[in-house]
Protein backbone atom coordinates (compact mmCIF):
# COMPACT_ATOMS: atom_id res chain seq x y z
CA UNK A 1 0.00 0.00 0.00
CA UNK A 2 1.41 3.54 -1.03
CA UNK A 3 2.23 6.12 1.49
CA UNK A 4 -0.52 8.42 0.22
CA UNK A 5 -3.02 5.78 0.71
CA UNK A 6 -2.05 4.92 4.37
CA UNK A 7 -1.95 8.28 5.38
CA UNK A 8 -5.73 8.54 3.95
CA UNK A 9 -6.52 5.44 6.31
CA UNK A 10 -4.76 6.92 8.89
CA UNK A 11 -6.58 10.06 8.75
CA UNK A 12 -9.94 8.00 8.14
CA UNK A 13 -9.27 6.12 11.88
CA UNK A 14 -9.41 9.66 13.69
CA UNK A 15 -11.82 11.07 11.42
CA UNK A 16 -14.09 8.23 12.39
CA UNK A 17 -13.20 8.20 16.39
CA UNK A 18 -14.09 11.97 16.41
CA UNK A 19 -17.57 10.89 14.69
CA UNK A 20 -17.79 8.15 17.53
CA UNK A 21 -17.11 10.67 20.17
CA UNK A 22 -19.32 13.14 18.82
CA UNK A 23 -22.16 10.61 18.89
CA UNK A 24 -21.18 10.03 22.51
CA UNK A 25 -20.10 6.07 21.46
CA UNK A 26 -16.54 6.49 22.99
CA UNK A 27 -15.43 8.85 25.22
CA UNK A 28 -11.95 10.65 25.04
CA UNK A 29 -8.98 7.93 25.94
CA UNK A 30 -7.84 11.27 28.72
CA UNK A 31 -11.39 10.68 30.52
CA UNK A 32 -11.63 6.92 30.59
CA UNK A 33 -13.71 5.87 33.71
CA UNK A 34 -13.14 2.34 35.14
CA UNK A 35 -9.39 2.87 36.33
CA UNK A 36 -8.33 2.01 33.01
CA UNK A 37 -5.81 4.58 32.50
CA UNK A 38 -2.28 3.02 30.89
CA UNK A 39 -3.89 -0.67 31.46
CA UNK A 40 -3.21 -4.25 29.54
CA UNK A 41 -6.18 -5.50 31.59
CA UNK A 42 -6.39 -9.38 31.05
CA UNK A 43 -9.19 -10.97 29.75
CA UNK A 44 -10.55 -13.22 32.92
CA UNK A 45 -14.18 -13.43 34.28
CA UNK A 46 -13.92 -11.31 37.11
CA UNK A 47 -13.63 -8.13 34.58
CA UNK A 48 -16.53 -9.78 32.28
CA UNK A 49 -18.31 -6.84 30.58
CA UNK A 50 -20.75 -6.95 27.50
CA UNK A 51 -21.18 -4.35 25.49
CA UNK A 52 -24.82 -3.36 24.18
CA UNK A 53 -26.13 -4.58 20.39
CA UNK A 54 -27.40 -1.02 20.04
CA UNK A 55 -23.94 0.70 20.35
CA UNK A 56 -22.30 -2.09 17.66
CA UNK A 57 -25.17 -1.17 15.51
CA UNK A 58 -24.81 2.45 15.88
CA UNK A 59 -20.96 1.54 15.93
CA UNK A 60 -21.50 -0.10 12.15
CA UNK A 61 -23.33 2.58 10.96
CA UNK A 62 -20.75 5.08 11.50
CA UNK A 63 -18.28 2.83 9.94
CA UNK A 64 -19.84 2.58 6.78
CA UNK A 65 -19.77 6.44 6.10
CA UNK A 66 -16.29 5.91 5.64
CA UNK A 67 -15.64 4.28 2.94
CA UNK A 68 -11.52 4.18 2.47
CA UNK A 69 -12.14 1.64 5.59
CA UNK A 70 -12.73 -1.73 4.89
CA UNK A 71 -15.73 -3.18 6.92
CA UNK A 72 -14.13 -6.71 7.02
CA UNK A 73 -13.95 -7.22 11.16
CA UNK A 74 -10.02 -8.01 10.75
CA UNK A 75 -9.44 -4.86 9.06
CA UNK A 76 -11.91 -3.20 11.51
CA UNK A 77 -9.32 -4.96 14.23
CA UNK A 78 -6.05 -3.75 12.32
CA UNK A 79 -6.72 -0.18 11.52
CA UNK A 80 -9.52 0.75 14.27
CA UNK A 81 -9.13 -0.74 17.27
CA UNK A 82 -5.37 -1.31 17.74
CA UNK A 83 -4.97 2.48 16.60
CA UNK A 84 -7.75 3.90 18.96
CA UNK A 85 -6.59 2.09 22.02
CA UNK A 86 -3.20 1.77 20.99
CA UNK A 87 -2.04 4.97 23.77
CA UNK A 88 -3.39 3.24 26.55
CA UNK A 89 -2.88 -0.41 25.36
CA UNK A 90 -6.58 -1.04 26.72
CA UNK A 91 -9.41 -3.10 25.08
CA UNK A 92 -12.22 -0.73 23.12
CA UNK A 93 -14.87 -1.72 25.90
CA UNK A 94 -12.85 0.37 28.24
CA UNK A 95 -13.23 3.69 26.46
CA UNK A 96 -16.82 2.73 25.87
CA UNK A 97 -19.55 4.91 27.84
CA UNK A 98 -20.55 3.48 30.99
CA UNK A 99 -24.54 3.54 29.47
CA UNK A 100 -23.41 0.72 26.70
CA UNK A 101 -21.78 -1.50 28.93
CA UNK A 102 -23.59 -4.24 30.82
CA UNK A 103 -23.64 -7.91 32.01
CA UNK A 104 -23.34 -10.17 28.48
CA UNK A 105 -26.16 -12.83 28.06
CA UNK A 106 -24.53 -13.95 24.89
CA UNK A 107 -20.95 -14.84 23.76
CA UNK A 108 -20.66 -13.92 19.93
CA UNK A 109 -18.71 -16.68 18.29
CA UNK A 110 -17.47 -15.37 14.20
CA UNK A 111 -15.15 -15.27 11.78
CA UNK A 112 -12.77 -12.33 11.46
CA UNK A 113 -13.31 -12.79 7.89
CA UNK A 114 -16.69 -11.61 7.55
CA UNK A 115 -18.30 -8.33 6.66
CA UNK A 116 -18.44 -6.43 10.57
CA UNK A 117 -21.57 -4.42 9.41
CA UNK A 118 -23.06 -7.14 7.85
CA UNK A 119 -22.81 -9.61 10.98
CA UNK A 120 -23.45 -6.43 13.50
CA UNK A 121 -27.05 -5.82 11.58
CA UNK A 122 -28.16 -8.95 11.63
CA UNK A 123 -27.04 -9.58 15.71
CA UNK A 124 -29.33 -6.21 15.75
CA UNK A 125 -32.02 -7.58 13.75
CA UNK A 126 -32.86 -10.82 15.35
CA UNK A 127 -32.69 -8.75 19.19
CA UNK A 128 -35.07 -6.51 17.44
CA UNK A 129 -37.75 -9.54 16.58
CA UNK A 130 -37.59 -10.81 19.96
CA UNK A 131 -38.07 -6.86 21.24
CA UNK A 132 -40.55 -6.16 18.83
CA UNK A 133 -42.83 -9.29 20.02
CA UNK A 134 -41.84 -7.93 23.74
CA UNK A 135 -43.43 -4.66 22.54
CA UNK A 136 -46.47 -5.84 20.98
CA UNK A 137 -47.18 -8.08 24.25
CA UNK A 138 -47.00 -5.16 26.71
CA UNK A 139 -49.36 -3.38 24.30
CA UNK A 140 -51.68 -6.06 24.77
CA UNK A 141 -52.21 -5.64 28.59
CA UNK A 142 -53.15 -1.99 27.67
CA UNK A 143 -56.42 -1.32 28.05
CA UNK A 144 -58.95 -1.65 25.16
CA UNK A 145 -60.21 0.88 23.18
CA UNK A 146 -62.94 -0.03 20.46
CA UNK A 147 -62.88 1.04 18.22
CA UNK A 148 -59.20 2.35 18.28
CA UNK A 149 -58.61 4.34 14.81
CA UNK A 150 -54.95 3.82 13.56
CA UNK A 151 -53.81 7.04 14.88
CA UNK A 152 -54.93 5.83 18.26
CA UNK A 153 -53.13 2.75 17.79
CA UNK A 154 -49.87 4.49 16.62
CA UNK A 155 -49.90 7.02 19.73
CA UNK A 156 -50.38 3.74 22.14
CA UNK A 157 -47.61 2.48 20.36
CA UNK A 158 -45.04 5.54 21.13
CA UNK A 159 -45.89 6.10 24.28
CA UNK A 160 -45.22 2.38 25.11
CA UNK A 161 -42.12 2.81 23.79
CA UNK A 162 -41.19 5.65 25.34
CA UNK A 163 -42.18 4.15 28.68
CA UNK A 164 -38.80 4.15 31.06
CA UNK A 165 -39.93 1.56 32.83
CA UNK A 166 -39.99 -0.76 29.13
CA UNK A 167 -36.48 0.88 28.27
CA UNK A 168 -35.02 -0.53 31.23
CA UNK A 169 -36.98 -4.16 30.55
CA UNK A 170 -35.10 -3.74 26.72
CA UNK A 171 -32.01 -3.76 28.40
CA UNK A 172 -32.51 -6.92 30.59
CA UNK A 173 -33.41 -8.84 27.63
CA UNK A 174 -31.27 -11.80 26.20
CA UNK A 175 -28.40 -10.35 23.56
CA UNK A 176 -29.34 -7.28 24.92
CA UNK A 177 -25.56 -6.94 26.03
CA UNK A 178 -22.82 -9.58 24.32
CA UNK A 179 -19.41 -10.50 24.62
CA UNK A 180 -17.15 -10.16 21.33
CA UNK A 181 -13.70 -10.59 20.87
CA UNK A 182 -12.87 -7.17 19.24
CA UNK A 183 -13.87 -5.29 21.92
CA UNK A 184 -14.16 -7.09 24.93
CA UNK A 185 -10.55 -9.08 24.43
CA UNK A 186 -7.42 -6.72 25.01
CA UNK A 187 -5.79 -6.68 21.36
CA UNK A 188 -2.67 -5.65 22.67
CA UNK A 189 -1.91 -9.07 24.47
CA UNK A 190 1.46 -10.05 23.32
CA UNK A 191 0.00 -13.68 24.37
CA UNK A 192 -3.28 -15.55 23.49
CA UNK A 193 -5.99 -16.13 26.02
CA UNK A 194 -5.97 -19.20 27.85
CA UNK A 195 -8.73 -21.86 27.01
CA UNK A 196 -9.74 -21.84 30.44
CA UNK A 197 -10.73 -18.49 30.67
CA UNK A 198 -13.08 -18.85 27.23
CA UNK A 199 -14.47 -22.27 29.16
CA UNK A 200 -15.46 -20.20 32.56
CA UNK A 201 -16.83 -17.45 29.83
CA UNK A 202 -18.77 -19.27 27.59
CA UNK A 203 -19.96 -21.51 31.16
CA UNK A 204 -21.26 -18.39 33.11
CA UNK A 205 -22.83 -16.73 29.98
CA UNK A 206 -24.46 -19.91 29.09
CA UNK A 207 -25.39 -19.05 25.49
CA UNK A 208 -23.09 -18.65 22.57
CA UNK A 209 -24.59 -17.15 19.49
CA UNK A 210 -22.37 -18.50 15.87
CA UNK A 211 -22.78 -15.48 13.08
CA UNK A 212 -22.48 -17.86 9.96
CA UNK A 213 -23.05 -16.91 6.46
CA UNK A 214 -26.76 -18.09 4.53
CA UNK A 215 -25.56 -21.54 4.44
CA UNK A 216 -24.27 -22.03 7.79
CA UNK A 217 -20.82 -23.25 6.55
CA UNK A 218 -17.97 -20.78 6.83
CA UNK A 219 -17.62 -21.04 10.11
CA UNK A 220 -16.52 -24.42 10.34
CA UNK A 221 -12.97 -23.49 8.54
CA UNK A 222 -12.48 -21.02 11.44
CA UNK A 223 -10.62 -23.10 15.06
CA UNK A 224 -11.28 -20.65 17.00
CA UNK A 225 -15.39 -21.03 16.44
CA UNK A 226 -15.11 -24.86 16.18
CA UNK A 227 -13.33 -24.53 19.54
CA UNK A 228 -16.14 -22.51 21.13
CA UNK A 229 -19.13 -24.66 19.56
CA UNK A 230 -17.60 -27.64 21.09
CA UNK A 231 -17.44 -25.90 24.67
CA UNK A 232 -20.51 -25.29 24.13
CA UNK A 233 -21.91 -28.61 23.76
CA UNK A 234 -19.50 -30.15 26.57
CA UNK A 235 -20.51 -27.49 28.61
CA UNK A 236 -24.10 -28.11 27.94
CA UNK A 237 -24.93 -24.91 27.63
CA UNK A 238 -27.03 -22.95 24.77
CA UNK A 239 -25.81 -23.31 21.01
CA UNK A 240 -27.15 -20.81 18.90
CA UNK A 241 -26.89 -19.55 15.33
CA UNK A 242 -27.64 -16.05 13.37
CA UNK A 243 -27.30 -15.61 9.67
CA UNK A 244 -26.34 -13.59 7.36
CA UNK A 245 -28.79 -12.85 4.90
CA UNK A 246 -28.36 -14.53 1.52
CA UNK A 247 -27.02 -12.03 -1.83
CA UNK A 248 -30.29 -11.02 -3.61
CA UNK A 249 -30.54 -13.16 -7.42
CA UNK A 250 -30.18 -10.64 -9.88
CA UNK A 251 -33.17 -12.57 -11.69
CA UNK A 252 -36.07 -12.90 -9.55
CA UNK A 253 -38.73 -15.23 -9.86
CA UNK A 254 -41.96 -16.39 -7.79
CA UNK A 255 -40.20 -19.79 -7.50
CA UNK A 256 -37.01 -18.47 -6.57
CA UNK A 257 -37.85 -16.14 -3.82
CA UNK A 258 -39.78 -18.71 -2.32
CA UNK A 259 -36.46 -20.79 -1.65
CA UNK A 260 -34.32 -17.82 -0.77
CA UNK A 261 -36.35 -15.88 1.72
CA UNK A 262 -39.41 -17.89 2.74
CA UNK A 263 -38.16 -21.74 4.35
CA UNK A 264 -40.29 -24.12 5.26
CA UNK A 265 -39.56 -27.27 6.93
CA UNK A 266 -38.51 -29.34 3.55
CA UNK A 267 -36.36 -26.04 2.99
CA UNK A 268 -34.30 -26.62 6.37
CA UNK A 269 -34.57 -30.30 6.42
CA UNK A 270 -32.29 -29.72 2.77
CA UNK A 271 -30.06 -27.46 3.93
CA UNK A 272 -28.99 -29.52 7.24
CA UNK A 273 -28.27 -32.54 4.64
CA UNK A 274 -25.71 -29.71 2.55
CA UNK A 275 -23.85 -29.50 5.82
CA UNK A 276 -21.02 -31.52 6.21
CA UNK A 277 -18.62 -31.75 9.80
CA UNK A 278 -16.04 -29.60 10.12
CA UNK A 279 -12.22 -30.80 9.48
CA UNK A 280 -10.48 -30.16 12.32
CA UNK A 281 -7.18 -31.22 10.89
CA UNK A 282 -7.16 -28.59 8.11
CA UNK A 283 -9.19 -25.65 9.80
CA UNK A 284 -7.29 -22.68 9.97
CA UNK A 285 -6.51 -20.28 12.89
CA UNK A 286 -4.76 -16.64 12.64
CA UNK A 287 -1.33 -17.84 13.85
CA UNK A 288 0.14 -20.76 14.05
CA UNK A 289 0.50 -20.79 18.11
CA UNK A 290 -3.21 -20.22 18.21
CA UNK A 291 -3.72 -23.57 15.56
CA UNK A 292 -1.39 -25.45 17.74
CA UNK A 293 -3.41 -24.58 20.96
CA UNK A 294 -6.68 -25.20 19.90
CA UNK A 295 -5.58 -29.17 17.98
CA UNK A 296 -3.70 -29.65 21.40
CA UNK A 297 -6.91 -29.19 23.15
CA UNK A 298 -9.66 -30.77 21.03
CA UNK A 299 -6.65 -34.12 21.21
CA UNK A 300 -7.09 -33.88 24.79
CA UNK A 301 -10.25 -33.96 24.41
CA UNK A 302 -10.11 -37.59 22.46
CA UNK A 303 -7.45 -39.28 25.04
CA UNK A 304 -9.67 -38.16 27.82
CA UNK A 305 -12.20 -40.58 29.44
CA UNK A 306 -14.21 -38.18 30.54
CA UNK A 307 -15.47 -37.03 27.28
CA UNK A 308 -17.16 -39.51 25.15
CA UNK A 309 -15.42 -38.49 21.88
CA UNK A 310 -12.35 -40.82 20.29
CA UNK A 311 -11.34 -38.88 17.58
CA UNK A 312 -11.75 -35.75 15.91
CA UNK A 313 -14.20 -36.52 13.34
CA UNK A 314 -15.95 -37.98 16.27
CA UNK A 315 -15.63 -34.01 17.70
CA UNK A 316 -16.79 -32.46 14.21
CA UNK A 317 -19.98 -34.73 14.11
CA UNK A 318 -21.05 -33.35 17.23
CA UNK A 319 -20.51 -29.85 15.89
CA UNK A 320 -22.70 -30.74 12.97
CA UNK A 321 -25.48 -31.92 15.26
CA UNK A 322 -25.21 -29.26 17.12
CA UNK A 323 -25.08 -26.69 14.70
CA UNK A 324 -28.17 -28.93 13.03
CA UNK A 325 -30.26 -28.15 15.96
CA UNK A 326 -29.06 -24.46 16.80
CA UNK A 327 -30.34 -24.05 12.50
CA UNK A 328 -34.00 -26.16 13.34
CA UNK A 329 -34.42 -23.48 16.82
CA UNK A 330 -33.11 -20.15 14.36
CA UNK A 331 -35.60 -21.26 11.86
CA UNK A 332 -38.59 -21.33 14.60
CA UNK A 333 -37.45 -18.52 16.46
CA UNK A 334 -40.05 -15.95 15.35
CA UNK A 335 -42.30 -18.42 15.72
CA UNK A 336 -41.25 -19.26 19.51
CA UNK A 337 -41.33 -15.80 20.25
CA UNK A 338 -44.46 -14.70 18.89
CA UNK A 339 -46.65 -18.32 20.34
CA UNK A 340 -44.88 -17.20 24.16
CA UNK A 341 -45.98 -14.00 24.19
CA UNK A 342 -49.80 -15.14 23.05
CA UNK A 343 -49.59 -17.26 25.16
CA UNK A 344 -48.52 -14.42 28.09
CA UNK A 345 -51.46 -12.47 26.89
CA UNK A 346 -53.97 -15.53 27.68
CA UNK A 347 -52.58 -16.09 30.67
CA UNK A 348 -52.17 -12.37 31.91
CA UNK A 349 -56.04 -12.72 32.70
CA UNK A 350 -54.99 -13.95 36.13
CA UNK A 351 -53.70 -10.86 36.93
CA UNK A 352 -55.06 -8.29 34.82
CA UNK A 353 -58.77 -9.34 35.33
CA UNK A 354 -61.01 -6.88 37.37
CA UNK A 355 -63.83 -9.39 38.82
CA UNK A 356 -63.51 -12.94 39.76
CA UNK A 357 -60.55 -15.55 37.48
CA UNK A 358 -60.89 -16.66 34.23
CA UNK A 359 -63.67 -17.99 32.17
CA UNK A 360 -63.61 -21.84 31.40
CA UNK A 361 -63.33 -21.13 28.19
CA UNK A 362 -60.39 -18.22 29.06
CA UNK A 363 -58.76 -20.94 30.51
CA UNK A 364 -58.70 -23.17 27.66
CA UNK A 365 -57.49 -20.40 25.49
CA UNK A 366 -54.13 -20.22 27.87
CA UNK A 367 -54.59 -24.63 27.29
CA UNK A 368 -54.27 -24.20 23.65
CA UNK A 369 -51.33 -21.64 23.43
CA UNK A 370 -49.14 -23.13 26.53
CA UNK A 371 -49.72 -26.49 24.34
CA UNK A 372 -48.75 -24.73 20.85
CA UNK A 373 -45.52 -23.47 22.44
CA UNK A 374 -44.49 -26.86 24.24
CA UNK A 375 -45.40 -29.48 21.30
CA UNK A 376 -43.84 -27.12 18.41
CA UNK A 377 -40.34 -26.06 20.44
CA UNK A 378 -40.08 -28.67 23.37
CA UNK A 379 -42.20 -31.68 22.32
CA UNK A 380 -39.49 -33.99 23.50
CA UNK A 381 -39.44 -32.47 27.11
CA UNK A 382 -42.99 -32.20 26.78
CA UNK A 383 -43.38 -36.05 26.70
CA UNK A 384 -42.41 -36.09 30.05
CA UNK A 385 -44.67 -33.94 31.44
CA UNK A 386 -47.81 -35.43 33.28
CA UNK A 387 -50.71 -33.18 33.46
CA UNK A 388 -54.17 -34.32 34.91
CA UNK A 389 -57.80 -34.18 33.18
CA UNK A 390 -58.57 -30.92 34.59
CA UNK A 391 -57.76 -27.54 32.06
CA UNK A 392 -56.81 -24.95 34.85
CA UNK A 393 -54.52 -27.49 36.71
CA UNK A 394 -52.55 -28.61 33.29
CA UNK A 395 -51.94 -24.47 32.84
CA UNK A 396 -50.32 -24.14 35.82
CA UNK A 397 -48.20 -27.02 35.25
CA UNK A 398 -47.64 -26.04 31.51
CA UNK A 399 -46.76 -22.84 33.40
CA UNK A 400 -43.88 -24.61 35.89
CA UNK A 401 -42.43 -26.71 32.82
CA UNK A 402 -41.82 -23.51 30.95
CA UNK A 403 -40.41 -21.98 33.53
CA UNK A 404 -37.41 -24.53 34.05
CA UNK A 405 -37.10 -24.68 30.11
CA UNK A 406 -36.74 -20.99 29.90
CA UNK A 407 -34.16 -20.99 32.81
CA UNK A 408 -31.94 -24.04 31.77
CA UNK A 409 -31.57 -22.61 28.38
CA UNK A 410 -31.07 -19.15 29.37
CA UNK A 411 -34.01 -18.11 27.65
CA UNK A 412 -35.73 -14.54 28.24
CA UNK A 413 -35.68 -13.52 31.78
CA UNK A 414 -39.18 -11.40 30.94
CA UNK A 415 -40.65 -14.50 30.31
CA UNK A 416 -40.02 -16.67 33.16
CA UNK A 417 -40.72 -13.84 35.42
CA UNK A 418 -44.25 -13.05 33.65
CA UNK A 419 -45.25 -16.96 33.55
CA UNK A 420 -44.23 -17.30 37.20
CA UNK A 421 -46.55 -14.60 38.60
CA UNK A 422 -49.38 -16.25 36.64
CA UNK A 423 -48.54 -19.47 37.80
CA UNK A 424 -49.04 -18.34 41.47
CA UNK A 425 -52.32 -17.15 40.65
CA UNK A 426 -53.57 -20.17 38.73
CA UNK A 427 -52.04 -22.36 41.25
CA UNK A 428 -54.18 -20.53 44.13
CA UNK A 429 -57.08 -20.34 41.59
CA UNK A 430 -56.87 -24.45 41.06
CA UNK A 431 -56.59 -25.62 44.75
CA UNK A 432 -58.99 -22.97 46.42
CA UNK A 433 -61.64 -24.34 43.55
CA UNK A 434 -60.77 -27.99 43.98
CA UNK A 435 -61.03 -27.41 47.57
CA UNK A 436 -64.00 -25.92 47.66
CA UNK A 437 -65.50 -28.83 45.44
CA UNK A 438 -64.46 -30.88 47.71
CA UNK A 439 -65.97 -29.48 50.50
CA UNK A 440 -69.32 -28.76 48.79
CA UNK A 441 -69.31 -32.66 47.90
CA UNK A 442 -68.84 -33.54 51.47
CA UNK A 443 -71.72 -31.74 52.58
CA UNK A 444 -73.98 -33.17 49.85
CA UNK A 445 -72.69 -37.05 50.73
CA UNK A 446 -73.65 -35.85 54.48
CA UNK A 447 -76.77 -34.39 53.47
CA UNK A 448 -76.73 -32.15 56.58
CA UNK A 449 -77.82 -28.49 57.04
CA UNK A 450 -76.34 -28.40 60.24
CA UNK A 451 -75.10 -24.66 60.77
CA UNK A 452 -71.90 -25.87 62.38
CA UNK A 453 -70.86 -27.73 59.46
CA UNK A 454 -71.47 -24.30 56.68
CA UNK A 455 -69.40 -22.78 59.18
CA UNK A 456 -66.79 -25.20 58.82
CA UNK A 457 -67.43 -25.41 55.03
CA UNK A 458 -66.83 -21.63 54.59
CA UNK A 459 -63.93 -21.82 57.22
CA UNK A 460 -61.92 -24.34 54.96
CA UNK A 461 -62.85 -22.34 51.90
CA UNK A 462 -61.80 -19.17 53.23
CA UNK A 463 -58.29 -20.87 54.54
CA UNK A 464 -57.87 -22.39 50.72
CA UNK A 465 -58.06 -18.84 48.78
CA UNK A 466 -55.17 -17.50 50.50
CA UNK A 467 -53.09 -20.90 50.76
Amino acid sequence: MSTCALNLKSRSVWKLVGALTAAKLLQDPEEQRRGNTATSTRTTTSNLVGISVDWLQNFANILTDFPTLSTKTVHVVQDFVLQCTAEHECRLIDMVPEEHVGTPTQLISHSWSQDFVQSMAALHAEFQKRWQGHVDFRMSLQPKVVPRSQEQEDELAGAVEANEELKMERKKMVGYYVWIDLLCINQHDREPVELSVINRLISVIGRTVMITDHTATDVFIRLWVCYEAWTTIKLQRSLLLVRLPEPRLEVETPTTIRKVYIRDEQDIAEEIARLSPPNLSIAKASSQEDAAMLLQSFRNDVASHRVKVRSLKDIGNEILKATAAALVKEWKRATLVQQVNSALTHCSLYTTKTFGRPTFSEIQLMQTSLRAVIAQHYPEEGAKLVTGDDPEGEVWQSMIFLIKIFEDEREEGIWSQELRRYAASAQTSFSTRFSSTYVDDLLKKAGSSDIDLKKLSLYVQGQCRYR
